[in-house]
């Protein structure tokens, strides 16, 4: 992971929540594939049942590795004090160049819920919005898609 990764306090949970499961799993998956090396006699040659679960055992193995180093490497976020400007944390209104408002709130990495309109800071539509004043006209989106919006308001 080369960029900076900021974290709410929430998403720090939430990933620790994640470790947590995943490192369950994995000694449950440990247990099931050293009693399936000792049935299928001499362990992996033409084990079906082992060499799946070898698979499933690096898969996550890599994901516990990712998650450590995100939790290692990351910058908690606190909630801001002042709504000046958009930051992580924030609920903000945006009106799109159609007219249609929006309310976002803008979180931490690997936060993001679009059915409850929380955006992360490095989605396209979080970065064109971090940072952003109130009134503030900013574009979002590729190409065709790319969109007008006005910042109308910034909370908490």
């Amino acid at each position: 992971m080369n960029k900076p990764v900021y974290l709410t306090e929430a998403g720090y949970k939430k990933l620790l929540k994640q470790l947590d499961t995943l490192e369950k799993n994995l000694a449950e998956l440990m247990a099931t594939k050293d009693n399936i090396w000792h049935k299928g006699g001499d362990g992996w040659h033409d084990n079906f049942g082992f060499e799946e679960l070898e698979r499933t055992d690096i898969m996550l193995s890599r994901q516990i590795e990712e998650i450590k180093e995100t939790i290692k490497t990351a910058n908690l976020v606190t909630p801001p004090n002042t709504n000046e400007s958009v930051m992580i944390g924030h609920k903000t209104i945006v009106v799109f160049d159609n007219g249609e408002e929006r309310t976002f709130e803008i979180v931490g990495y690997l936060e993001s819920d679009s059915s409850k309109n929380m955006i992360a800071y490095d989605t396209l539509l979080g970065s064109a919005i971090l940072g952003a004043k109130r009134g503030d006209v900013r574009r979002c989106g590729e190409g065709k898609e790319k969109k007008h919006l006005t910042i109308k308001k910034i909370f908490r």
